[in-house]
């Protein structure tokens, strides 16, 4: 048997040695992450730059990008092909986690113009980006299609905001003050917008045709994803009618997981988006939701790691015009985000007067940002995709690094932060 017909039946170079390492490999480095993370958690005087990587998860896609093709190359091209169902998994259980806590119930404690402001500046961002985009596109010489794609793209992961900085530092602070609590509402839901933006995408661009309209063919394939999440909600608030333990529950979860995420792939659908559906249907319909958050809340982290370490290992690391897309990604975004919630308190009346900057603590973006960004690498390919790939992901590791002192600039106007003594 010559080389090359080995390297195609094991899917490495190395054989089954070359997959034995790059599980050891990846046990070696997950290990690593959550013992510098634990330092981080309890060394308060580590420096800031390594505390902000390190407490938002970023360190997992470069551990990612260590070890994969680019890298160490402790996981090949080929192997990476084969573990697509574990990203598929994972992207699944992110969105159920993100569905779960729509409970109607629990949600109706808030003021409807606190979900108003919420999604209006997340709508705003995105039309903002999209013009802006579409014209800097235009400007380096792409193509009205790849314009057009590349603005839609990026617009629709800006348009989503990361709780874990503005958490972080909320609790670090024990700032108990209003626009803090708003900022934390917003970076909870804001990211509906762009989840439900994105199936639209994929389905508009799926290569199964309803319709011989574009815009008909995303309504219905949207529609259908949606069903299948639904389904799967329906089928796990049946199964549970009977007394089931904790284990069978979740063991039932992660199967209709399985399932749900597998069905989407199959059919270049957002698994992401099948799954917050799925999520959301469980929290309204089922009488244990809150024992179903904690238990899957314990899954959260696990997933995530999964989930970030491959996308750093497919990372393409595009070159070209990453630099002004970069800039622009940066800069048009935190005008959005500004913007939004400067013209958004002004329809959108609450029971107090949020800070005229608060948009600008908006800045950071993590898991569900990069979350957007697998589900598109895994539906499309291509030089322009690798584009938008180094483009987020470098712009998402600047937002986390700017975003710190924004937030507590924001909340300092506010008189909700307690200056270092």
């Amino acid at each position: 048997m010559t080389k090359g017909a080995m390297t195609e039946l094991t899917g490495t170079a190395a054989g089954p040695g070359g997959t034995y390492r790059a599980i050891l490999g990846i046990l070696l480095l997950v290990a690593a992450a959550i013992v510098a993370a634990e330092l981080v958690r309890h060394k308060k005087r580590l420096p800031s730059l390594l505390r902000v990587l390190i407490y938002t998860y970023s360190e997992f896609v470069l551990l990612g990008l260590a070890i994969g093709p680019r890298g160490l190359q402790l996981i090949g091209t080929d192997l990476l092909d084969q573990l697509d169902p574990f990203l598929h998994l994972s992207l699944g259980g992110v969105g159920l986690i993100f569905g779960l806590q729509f409970n109607a119930t629990q949600l109706k404690r808030f003021p409807l113009a606190m979900f108003g402001l919420a999604f209006f500046q997340a709508a705003f961002t995105f039309l903002l980006c999209g013009l802006a985009f579409f014209w800097v596109a235009i400007a380096l010489g792409f193509s009205m299609g790849g314009a057009v794609f590349l603005a839609a793209v990026l617009a629709t992961i800006a348009s989503v905001s990361a709780p874990q900085i503005i958490a972080h530092l909320i609790h670090e602070q024990q700032a108990r003050g209003k626009n803090a609590h708003l900022l934390q509402f917003i970076t909870s839901v804001d990211g509906a917008f762009g989840v439900l933006v994105l199936a639209l995408l994929l389905g508009a661009h799926s290569e199964y045709w309803l319709t011989p309209w574009r815009g008909l063919n995303a309504l219905l394939w949207l529609v259908f994803s949606a069903a299948i999440g639904v389904a799967c909600g329906l089928v796990f608030h049946w199964l549970i009618q009977v007394r089931t333990s904790t284990q069978e529950m979740v063991l039932y979860l992660l199967g209709l997981v399985t399932l749900s995420s597998g069905v989407a792939a199959t059919l270049h659908l957002s698994p992401l988006f099948v799954n917050v559906v799925f999520g959301l249907t469980v929290a309204n319909l089922s009488l244990r939701v809150e024992e179903i958050f904690r238990q899957m809340g314990r899954l959260e982290h696990p997933l995530f790691i999964v989930l970030l370490i491959l996308a750093g290992a497919r990372w393409q690391l595009s070159g070209g015009w990453v630099v002004p897309l970069v800039l622009a990604y940066l800069g048009f975004r935190f005008l959005g985000k500004w913007l939004g919630c400067l013209v958004g308190r002004e329809y959108f009346r609450l029971y107090f007067k949020p800070v005229d900057r608060l948009g600008m603590a908006l800045l950071s973006q993590g898991g569900l940002a990069l979350a957007l960004l697998i589900t598109l690498t895994l539906a499309e390919s291509g030089r322009l995709v690798a584009l938008i790939e180094t483009a987020v992901i470098v712009s998402i590791i600047a937002s986390e690094l700017l975003a710190p002192p924004l937030v507590r600039h924001v909340l300092a106007r506010g008189r909700e932060w307690r200056p270092a003594p």
